[in-house]
């Protein structure tokens, strides 16, 4: 039987795939340091607008949840700040009045261990970013050496209704046995 050439398209959505499988399976990794984060910052917040001036602003939706924060080391005096990101601002993180923001002048005091969890988080997220960079550069390398969508059915398995779109049917010539045994661990289904 024929195999199906491994097209650009095709190879951006088995790329698409593969990454959206490396992104479910590490989904939970920053949840311990985001939630030991997220407590530093909500005290540090909560110091300075206590929970129950925020009830009345609540009430007239006048608060928000801010992305990019800025901080203060109780002992050392050293500022620092932390940004979530657009639209990754964790839920449960407290709320501030409106109009406030990036480029307000809001500076949180934190304690010593508060900032070791703000950074700890920093650091975490930093090293989980680098690491997906990585996997993607790795399966983008392995989806260019691989001329066919049976080469890589062979190495990953692909979902049925992937393989009715792309495939024809056949088995794989390997690319680079070291990348390959790599990946195929990665996907392995449990048995």
């Amino acid at each position: 039987m024929a195999k199906t050439r491994l097209s650009n398209e095709k190879r951006e959505d088995l790329l698409t795939w593969m990454m959206k499988q490396y992104d479910e399976k590490h989904a939970t990794r920053l949840d311990k340091p985001k939630a030991k984060a997220v407590k530093a910052m909500n005290a540090a917040i909560r110091k300075k607008y206590p929970e129950a001036d925020m009830v009345v602003l609540r009430k007239y939706d006048v608060t928000r949840k801010d992305r990019c924060l800025r901080f203060v080391d109780a002992e050392t005096n050293q500022f620092f700040g932390f940004d979530w990101g657009y639209q990754h601002e964790p839920e449960d993180l407290a709320d501030v009045p409106a109009g406030r923001g990036c480029r307000s002048d809001d500076v949180f005091t934190v304690t010593p261990a508060g900032r070791e969890a703000i950074e700890a988080m920093q650091s975490a997220r930093e090293a989980a970013q680098s690491e997906r960079r990585q996997k993607e550069r790795d399966y983008r390398s392995f989806l260019e050496a691989s001329r066919f969508v049976e080469d890589v059915h062979e190495v990953v398995p692909l979902p049925e209704d992937m393989q009715r779109r792309f495939m024809s049917g056949s088995p794989l010539v390997p690319v680079n046995e070291e990348l390959v045994a790599s990946i195929k661990s990665e996907f392995a289904v449990a048995a």
